[in-house]
């Protein structure tokens, strides 16, 4: 039986992006793969109208956004390489003061980017914000019915320090009947 683990998200995290939704137009989550940056991104925007797009789609460019959105979500952003369609999200942005942009990227602040940072109206949230804290961590398996010992818990918070996607998977196979071990990790 393969069971899927419940998206978790710290509230450490959920209280900081709350506060930076308030204070900042443009939200960078910038971490390595597998930090749930696409999953963590979902769940914080859950319930806000919302446009999605993959800077990896080869017809990528600035949308139209329909009437009532709140928020531009662009995923895969260390994929928009040329400068016209930087250029051309930079200048939706720009021109759009009513919308919050939530940038997702394996990639540090490119420095197209740089001018938004440095105005004042973008922050970025890096993979130490993403990755699970013990608590949240323990939520993740609680949720697929996994007790696991204090001590396989300090184990697995020692080995897996809070990445999500190892956790996900470690979750899968011990849904399996796999008891937690220096050989499963």
């Amino acid at each position: 039986m393969n069971v899927v683990p419940p998206i978790v998200v710290k509230p450490s995290l959920e209280n900081l992006f709350s506060a930076d939704w308030e204070r900042y137009r443009v939200i960078l989550f910038s971490a390595p793969c597998g930090c749930g940056k696409t999953t963590t991104a979902g769940a914080l925007l859950r319930g806000r109208r919302c446009v999605s797009l993959n800077a990896a789609d080869a017809d990528f460019s600035a949308p139209v956004i329909p009437h009532g959105c709140e928020a531009v979500l662009v995923d895969d952003l260390q994929y928009l390489l040329e400068p016209e369609r930087q250029q051309a999200l930079g200048e939706l942005i720009r021109s759009r003061s009513d919308l919050h942009f939530v940038l997702l990227g394996r990639c540090r602040v490119p420095g197209w980017l740089m001018p938004f940072q440095v105005s004042g109206i973008m922050t970025v949230l890096d993979a130490d914000a993403l990755l699970l804290d013990r608590a949240t961590a323990r939520k993740m398996l609680d949720a697929v019915g996994l007790n696991v010992s204090p001590d396989d818990m300090s184990a697995i918070h020692q080995d897996f320090k809070g990445y999500p996607l190892s956790l996900n998977i470690l979750c899968s196979r011990m849904t399996e009947g796999l008891s937690y071990s220096r050989e499963l990790f």
